[in-house]
């Protein structure tokens, strides 16, 4: 009769296990322990240790078969996976059972194996959104794949097919939680009309407290497994019509901190943070803002639509003296000789975002203004997934060419020439001033040219490269025009 001593001093999980499996009796102070044993191992399991375990055809008592069965059926509902013999043998582990087990939960199956990979990196967990090019579907699409719960923060909402699914869900049985601003500017009305259509729906709804300026803040939780964390709102001007970006990630770090935060907001309690990826505002916005700027080295690309933080400020012209290439698309409280700065002419600007080193990036809501990062409640993240940062880079890159910055200063450099620096710094200053009012002047001039032509001049390929040249040309004559001004006087 075979004995098993479990209490080995120094025996793995594995041999435990192993021995428990292969023996024909169990002594009865053992029988206790099997299911212990083996829920270790399947949490072990279900945790996606760097392990592999293999299903074998092998003589085994009724009662460890019973177990390996309850066992097997609980592996079946939790993988979906089949299997056809009696008993687990583990046949390789890494790592002792007093060290934790950590990674994720996902499996491979094939010729009745049950295979389990490595832990994966940040990278294949994370996503980016970029708006107006996704749209509103990848959104409509995580409130239909969920099961069980979605947690959702609302500052401004306006898409009916939104609203709509959030409510479908609602009616599948899944818990619904919509925390919505207390407040936003010129729409207060419409949010609590949107409490009242979510309560009708069976959505728990709950308020922002007043405590703080803002609550802008805007994210998405599905089943407390993915975050969608947002730098614009759930309305058609910021998705259809704005430069916006937005995060998707699996983290458990940080979607658990950030299903922590909805829960402090839901139930009006204090928040403290303790991931610093994740920059809340004004729990640790500006401490992790700073030190993520402080950390350039070679190149800041910002888009803000306004900087005017004091502090923030004197980081950047000390950066930009020392070297580091920073350009903003967006403006500065401040004029600047330093910092390049350009507003955004493709289309409206409506996301927070900090590309550093072309290595990591924050994404957030908070502009680097001294309200959103001490008094109102903003949300962001710091990614440094190296797809993601391409992604945001490129789209940079077709941003910051569209604003036609470096080819006015270029033109005006090659005008005015190396012997008048103040001119061409007083040059660039005036035409980087009167971008805003060219822009409007030329949106008026090409709606009274389609009013002329007509609706389906809006259709024609060659109206945009016309258009487009054009602006060129005016652009370089006027930049001409002010620097022999400026000799001039």
């Amino acid at each position: 009769m075979a004995r098993v001593n479990a209490r080995a001093r120094g025996a793995s999980l594995a041999n435990a296990f192993r021995e428990i499996a292969s023996a024909r009796v169990i002594p009865k102070r053992l029988r206790c322990m099997r299911a212990r044993f083996i829920g270790i191992l399947l949490t072990a399991v279900a945790r996606a240790g760097p392990f592999r375990i293999v299903f074998d055809q092998c003589a085994t008592s009724a009662h460890v078969y019973r177990h390996l069965h309850g066992a097997r059926r609980s592996l079946d509902r939790r993988r979906s996976t089949l299997f056809s013999g009696k008993v687990f043998q583990v046949k390789r582990l890494a790592s002792e059972c007093g060290r934790p087990v950590t990674g994720p939960r996902r499996a491979f199956t094939h010729s009745g194996r049950f295979c389990l990979p490595a832990r994966q990196s940040e990278g294949s967990a994370l996503k980016l959104l970029t708006q107006p090019n996704d749209g509103i579907e990848p959104l409509l699409a995580a409130i239909k794949s969920a099961k069980k719960s979605i947690d959702i923060l609302i500052f401004r909402m306006d898409w009916k097919e939104l609203e709509a699914a959030l409510k479908a869900a609602s009616g599948k049985g899944v818990a619904v939680r919509a925390l919505i601003a207390h407040t936003n500017r010129g729409g207060e009305s419409k949010l609590r009309n949107l409490e009242t259509r979510f309560l009708e729906a069976g959505i728990t709804v709950g308020r922002t407290a007043d405590d703080l300026i803002r609550y802008h803040g805007k994210m998405l939780i599905v089943d407390r497994r993915t975050l969608y964390l947002l730098s614009f709102n759930f309305v058609h001007m910021d998705i259809d019509h704005s430069r916006g970006f937005g995060i998707v990630t699996r983290n458990a770090k940080v979607v658990q901190e950030a299903v922590k935060l909805f829960e402090a907001d839901l139930n009006r309690q204090p928040y403290t943070a303790s991931v610093n990826a994740f920059v809340v505002s004004p729990a640790n916005a500006r401490k992790q803002l700073s030190a993520f700027i402080k950390q350039a080295r070679k190149q800041l690309l910002i888009y803000d639509p306004k900087i005017a933080d004091k502090r923030i400020m004197h980081l950047l012209e000390d950066h930009a003296k020392a070297g580091v290439d920073i350009k903003i698309i967006g403006s500065i409280a401040a004029r600047s000789s330093n910092l390049a700065v350009s507003p955004l002419t493709s289309m409206r600007l409506h996301t927070r975002t900090i590309i550093r080193d072309g290595r990591q990036a924050f994404v957030g809501s908070q502009s680097l203004r001294e309200p959103e990062l001490d008094l109102r409640r903003e949300i962001g993240i710091i990614v440094r997934d190296s797809k993601v940062v391409k992604e945001l880079l490129s789209t940079f890159d077709k941003d910051w060419e569209s604003t036609g910055f470096d080819e006015a200063r270029d033109t005006v450099k090659k005008d005015a020439g190396a012997e008048h620096p103040e001119a061409t710094a007083k040059t660039i200053r005036a035409l980087a001033k009167e971008m805003p009012p060219l822009r409007t002047t030329l949106k008026k001039a090409i709606k009274q040219a389609v009013k002329r032509a007509g609706t389906e001049a809006l259709s024609n390929g060659e109206m945009k490269s016309t258009v487009k040249d054009a602006v060129k040309k005016a652009v370089k004559e006027a930049v001409k025009e002010m620097v022999q001004e400026e000799r001039d006087i």
